[in-house]
């Protein structure tokens, strides 16, 4: 049976200090697109974290040994990476956690809940352009919660696995990657307004 595995690669004192995150990328594209391949492996999701880069991987356990083992492989050849630890995931916990958490901070950051802070879902109703203060409102938590898990689970792997193939080094140019996020809310009918707005809110 399948279930969701999260693969820690950590950083190296060495790659800390120099930080060349081209070497993340390379990791990505040389370390962990064959391993997908070879254990056939359809829904992932990779992150870069403060600490390490985030390979969750929705397998069946008894191979989660292996795909270590090919890591360790892997990182054994440079000096950016120290050791593979592993952990479980939930796609529906952690985008429970994420939506409720974010909550918080938005109303830290100034977000007005003019009828008070919802007990559950909240979500960014816009910008109040009198006083540019941004005002929040209540939300389906249950409904969110599976948008967001299902594009942790299911979306965002398979964008991360063709940019990978396609895209042979890591692209610095701001105004590019500008590019890419419009084409990619375009494709799914983000319209122009809605871009702006989410392109303007903070990250929290």
């Amino acid at each position: 049976m399948k279930k969701w595995c999260e693969i820690r690669v950590c950083y190296s004192e060495s790659f800390r200090r120099r930080q060349d995150w081209r070497d993340t990328y390379r990791l990505k594209r040389e370390g962990l697109l064959p391993i997908l391949d070879k254990y056939k492996i359809d829904y992932f999701l990779t992150l870069d974290e403060p600490d390490f880069v985030l390979f969750r991987v929705e397998i069946d356990e008894a191979i989660l040994g292996q795909i270590t083992a090919d890591l360790k492989e892997y990182i054994s050849k440079g000096s950016s990476f120290s050791e593979i630890q592993t952990a479980d995931w939930s796609p529906e916990a952690d985008a429970r956690a994420r939506i409720l958490s974010a909550k918080q901070r938005a109303l830290q950051m100034g977000v007005v809940f003019r009828e008070g802070l919802p007990s559950g879902g909240w979500k960014i109703l816009g910008m109040n352009q009198a006083n540019r203060q941004w005002q929040g409102g209540p939300d389906d938590l249950e409904r969110k919660v599976a948008e967001f898990s299902r594009f942790m689970a299911r979306v965002n792997g398979q964008f991360t696995r063709a940019y990978l193939k396609e895209i042979e080094t890591d692209v610095d140019d701001p105004w590019m990657l500008s590019v890419f996020t419009h084409l990619l809310l375009d494709s799914i009918s983000i319209w122009q307004n809605l871009e702006k707005q989410a392109r303007a809110f903070p990250f929290i």
